[in-house]
């Protein structure tokens, strides 16, 4: 099974975007392409890594990553992989989180599998476990695993209204689970989440950064997500296979 990840960038950190690379190139699983679209952004740094395509793209989508998204897997599966997952520029994949989602899928025979998620300083210090993104109400971008039978799905955050964009993952999160297809998840906590937001230091009692936000871009959307979230839960019990 080839995996695509795919990886939005918009004049990211390079030391971040290297993690994130990094993070791709050292995974237990071999058989990937990890594809780098450039959404407008300072140009890209050259790395020198195997199985690594960047796409530039000369205009810059404004929609959270969520048009090269979706570019990025359509081009993958063009390209014709099995799978594809996401990873922003400044996240990161423990070593056997491919691994682990392709045992999974293969195991079960199912379209979409997805991992947990541990939360990182913007520093890029663990602090713990996300509580958040569960499998049944929320599941983080990152966490994702389409196969190409779903591929559809993979692609439709350019569906997303343009007004939208902000809780992209939780519209597209809706979708799977309304979809009806079976799904699953690892219960390992294999993907980093670098957060800024300031609800996240205070759950782990962390010292707040002076980048950290207070989350103000989503505020106008909380109704919508407590809808999503409740709506998602009973869905994914529904179509959710127990490992």
């Amino acid at each position: 099974m080839k995996v695509a990840v795919v990886t939005p960038c918009f004049s990211s950190e390079t030391t971040h975007l290297k993690q994130c690379i990094n993070s791709v190139q050292q995974q237990t699983y071999s058989n990937i392409l990890h594809i780098l679209i450039n959404d407008g952004g300072h140009p890209l740094p050259k790395f020198n890594s195997p199985n690594l395509e960047t796409i530039d793209f000369s205009r810059n989508f404004n929609d959270y990553g969520d048009s090269p998204r979706a570019i990025g897997a359509f081009y993958a599966f063009a390209r014709g992989v099995d799978a594809v997952c996401f990873l922003d520029s400044d996240n990161w994949f423990l070593p056997e989180h491919l691994e682990s989602l392709v045992k999974l899928q293969q195991r079960l025979q199912i379209p979409f599998v997805s991992s947990y998620r541990l939360l990182a300083s913007v520093n890029g210090d663990i602090m713990g476990p996300c509580g958040e993104s569960d499998g049944f109400h929320f599941c983080d971008t990152n966490t994702m695993f389409f196969t190409r039978e779903i591929s559809s799905l993979a692609t439709s955050w350019c569906d997303i209204d343009s007004d939208q964009h902000a809780i992209g993952d939780r519209l597209i999160w809706d979708k799977i689970v309304s979809s009806g297809i079976n799904i699953s998840c690892t219960d390992l906590p294999t993907v980093v989440y670098r957060t800024r937001f300031i609800h996240h230091y205070e759950f782990f009692n962390t010292e707040i950064p002076e980048s950290a936000v207070n989350g103000s871009h989503i505020a106008a959307f909380l109704d919508q997500i407590e809808t999503l979230q409740n709506r998602a839960a009973i869905l994914a019990k529904r179509s959710f296979i127990q490992t």
